[in-house]
């Protein structure tokens, strides 16, 4: 019997490097939100980062399925 040799990475080792590269862009994302997202002054005047309008938050969201549809589809595509 012959032995046949893999090439490749496995798909586990995949989705953990897509998980920490995921985790990480992600945390940056928030960061730059949090530090350019306008301010408000709560009721005992604490400082807070006003929530998106959902009209930003609906182009967020699409813009996001773009990036996502453009990795998925993978390369030459």
């Amino acid at each position: 019997m012959e032995k046949k040799q893999q090439t490749g990475v496995s798909p586990s080792v995949i989705m953990a490097a897509g998980a920490i590269v995921g985790a990480a862009i992600g945390l940056l994302a928030a960061w730059l939100y949090a530090n350019n997202a306008p301010r408000i002054t709560g009721e005992q005047g604490k400082e807070r980062i006003a929530p998106p309008d959902p009209k930003s938050a609906l182009k967020i969201a699409v813009s996001l399925l773009g990036v996502l549809r453009m990795i998925a589809g993978g390369p030459g595509k």
